[in-house]
């Protein structure tokens, strides 16, 4: 299987990438604090997800994480996987956290209910390593592809970008 990682961190092709538990997107306030801890007391694999190493499998999804926090674009081989979620409902969760506090268990609940997902799912594998299969240069840094995103009225599809990767995936 094929996936995505963006990660701060330099490799080279057949490197393996192990999770960074020093989380480079620093949870920077309470409400993220709470829904790592609640999705920890709930979860349904081995590991914590801080222990996880985070993939996508759409060049869509990656291309929008590298435009929030930057970083090295890799195609990856994961060694397994433990989970496939819909980071969408870590959104909802957070809503839900915001207005119930407390009563956020069900929404916890339905991020680790396999076969949900939100109406246009942003899905996020979670695994122990992955072994990088090719290191996909960016010729745009994550500012610049921000401002292109955004000339682009937020539709990734129609960045140049997006178009550029997305045929190069087709060439190998």
């Amino acid at each position: 299987m094929k996936l995505y990682r963006v990660d701060k961190r330099l490799y080279n092709v057949g490197d393996e990438i192990l999770p960074d538990t020093n989380y480079t997107q620093a949870l920077n306030n309470e409400d993220k604090e709470t829904l790592e801890r609640k999705l920890d007391q709930k979860r349904c694999i081995p590991r914590t997800r801080k222990e996880c190493l985070f993939l996508f499998n759409s060049l869509y999804h990656a291309l929008i994480f590298f435009s929030k926090y930057g970083g090295y674009f890799y195609e990856v081989e994961p060694d397994n996987e433990f989970f496939r979620g819909d980071m969408n409902k870590l959104d909802n969760i957070l809503d839900a956290l915001r207005f119930y506090k407390e009563s956020i268990d069900p929404f916890v609940n339905e991020y680790w209910k396999k076969g949900t997902h939100t109406f246009s799912p942003c899905y996020e594998y979670l695994c122990n390593k992955a072994k990088v299969i090719k290191c996909i240069r960016l010729e745009i840094s994550k500012e610049g592809f921000y401002r292109e995103l955004n000339n682009a009225g937020n539709c990734v599809e129609q960045t140049r970008t997006y178009h550029k990767l997305f045929s190069e995936q087709y060439q190998d």
